[in-house]
């Protein structure tokens, strides 16, 4: 039981991990454009929040590449038992 529960979080995290990869990449560098554009028209808060949610993506990114690598080891512990 414990070993079909392992195997459905371990897809799970691979399936949102590509999903967040994907979201990052999509959306970071229209982010990053609209960011310029916003300094170029001198409009500092709007550039602050678009900076704001490229820092939140790539957080977001890291936090789900670090829990992806912790049920990958889990899985192997488990595997050796």
């Amino acid at each position: 039981m414990e070993e079909m529960f392992m195997d459905v979080v371990m897809n799970l995290m691979y399936d949102i991990r590509l999903r967040i990869e994907g979201a990052v990449e999509l959306y970071e560098s229209d982010v990053a454009g609209l960011h310029r554009l916003a300094i170029q028209n001198d409009m500092p808060i709007v550039a602050g929040s678009f900076d704001t949610l490229v820092s939140a993506l790539f957080s977001l990114r890291k936090d789900i590449r670090e829990l992806h690598e912790a049920c990958i080891k889990e899985s192997i512990r488990q595997a050796r038992v």
